[in-house]
């Protein structure tokens, strides 16, 4: 068996994303039965409930660290921006493996502090040239911005204000709103 992390919310206030899991499990069973792929190996996901929050990230990394039961070869996740980070920097040390699917902090795209931290989604830089080509085509010239709140919000709305700048776009308004939650 090769055992895979999972660090996923599966409850707490910032649960959003419940179609992970089964995702993840389709995966692993797709690749099992590929005889072309990791043949005479099974792979296994023993999944934690990170809730989003730091300090439970960082225990259950040192967790699967320390797991000697199960040794863990990578890990899906963190799913946040704000707890990736961390552990993004201590994997680097273990040579340890993380994607992340959802983590979109630009700084997480320094290849040189965070060289064992993937993702499969762009980081939100990427987006920017994006914004630009839909207001041209849509003819706007002011433009408000909102964001979830989040550690990647100064870093974000200071890129997006100054390619809006370059392009004669005003931002009219720009606010930090509160992260939705499970009942929102």
């Amino acid at each position: 068996n090769i055992y895979l992390g999972g660090m996923i919310p599966l409850s707490g206030r910032l649960v959003r994303q419940k179609g992970v899991v089964p995702a993840a499990r389709i995966a692993l069973e797709l690749i099992d039965r590929d005889p072309n792929v990791l043949k005479d190996y099974k792979l296994e996901l023993l999944i934690q409930d990170t809730q989003c929050q730091p300090d439970i990230v960082l225990t259950q990394f040192l967790q699967y660290l320390v797991n000697t039961t199960h040794p863990i070869a990578g890990i899906l996740g963190p799913s946040c921006s704000e707890t990736a980070e961390p552990i993004a920097g201590v994997a680097k040390h273990f040579n340890h493996i993380l994607v992340s699917y959802s983590a979109e902090a630009v700084h997480l795209s320094k290849r040189a502090m965070f060289p064992y931290f993937f993702r499969t989604v762009p980081h939100i830089s990427q987006n920017g040239e994006v914004f630009i080509e839909l207001f041209s085509r849509l003819g706007w010239r002011q433009v408000a911005l909102l964001a979830e709140d989040g550690q990647e919000f100064p870093e974000y709305h200071a890129f997006l204000q100054d390619l809006f700048s370059q392009h004669n776009i005003d931002i009219v308004f720009h606010r930090k709103m509160p992260r939705a939650t499970a009942t929102d």
